[in-house]
């Protein structure tokens, strides 16, 4: 019997486990890039550089 329940899987440890990097990244990820547009246009870019609209779904 007990090596049954060692078998079962505990799927809330397993939600929590997946969850919570997922939304503390994703809250990073969130503050870290909402200003990168205007930090972009800032920045030098050479002659040579292709327009902006070449790379959208980059």
């Amino acid at each position: 019997m007990k090596k049954e329940m060692d078998c079962i899987m505990n799927y809330g440890k397993l939600a929590k486990s997946v969850l919570v990097p997922v939304v503390e990244r994703s809250l990073v990820g969130i503050f870290a890039t909402r200003n990168s547009k205007e930090i972009c246009d800032k920045l030098k870019k050479p002659a040579f550089a292709p327009p902006s609209w070449t790379f959208t779904i980059a």
